[in-house]
């Protein structure tokens, strides 16, 4: 599987001002193809690390691609912790969090996704600095007090073992998702919480590369978590399952 720039890589490059993203840029022309994976199993590349406009710029072998994002992946994996649980008010919790992952999780990683960064970073503190530093972990603890204690307990053993378990859980999915899709002649690229595909020549079949990247990305965490998280693809097929 080769990846290239298409003919708008260059001018979408020419938009970008940040600094990370300029030497993400610059990183993928020099390397292209490099990757590492790291300790959690999650394969990371100079594609992954590339800004999202600039990966929908690429080719994937001559291919034109889509990619399709987990919305709030790492949020809607958190109701992990849910199972096993029961009683009325854990009942009455699950659904208020089932309600936040129709909506994306707004309250937690902001309207804007202005929190987002600073809540997940918050998943790898301890509860007093998380709770200190991060507005949407002080949201999470007021929606969902039992699911808060629950977390609070695990980091108060291990900082990270919140943290870890969604990135090991997510990079389980990106594993198997790649070995499927390979499996039926659809190249991937895994990028944390989403996947850039392929599209090949015909509604049809690339209606059959969104639909069978989606499944693969959404029914997992329906399995897991007991709530059907959004799948939206850059070609703006968008994707919802419930098992």
């Amino acid at each position: 599987m080769v990846t290239m720039p298409g003919p708008a890589f260059d001018g979408t490059a020419r938009k970008l001002t940040e600094d990370g993203e300029l030497r993400a840029v610059s990183n993928y022309r020099k390397h292209p193809h490099r990757l590492n994976v790291t300790r959690d199993v999650d394969v990371q590349s100079n594609v992954s690390r590339l800004p999202e406009p600039m990966r929908e710029t690429l080719q994937i072998s001559g291919q034109t691609v889509a990619e399709f994002d987990v919305k709030s992946a790492h949020a809607v994996l958190l109701g992990m912790l849910y199972k096993g649980e029961t009683g009325a008010e854990w009942a009455k919790e699950k659904a208020r969090f089932a309600d936040q992952v129709l909506l994306g999780f707004p309250s937690i990683y902001g309207e804007r996704k202005q929190w987002k960064v600073d809540f997940l970073s918050a998943l790898n503190q301890r509860t007093r600095v998380a709770r200190h530093a991060s507005e949407g972990y002080r949201e999470f603890e007021r929606l969902f007090p039992l699911l808060a204690e629950k977390a609070a307990r695990m980091k108060w053993r291990n900082k990270n073992a919140v943290g870890r378990l969604l990135r090991c859980e997510m990079a389980k999915i990106q594993k198997q998702l790649l070995i499927e899709n390979h499996a039926d002649g659809i190249p991937s690229i895994p990028v944390v919480d989403s996947a850039v595909v392929a599209m090949p020549e015909g509604i049809h079949a690339q209606h059959r590369a969104a639909f069978r990247t989606a499944w693969r990305l959404g029914a997992p965490i329906a399995e897991l978590t007991g709530t059907a998280p959004r799948i939206e693809g850059s070609n703006g097929e968008n994707f919802r399952f419930f098992l």
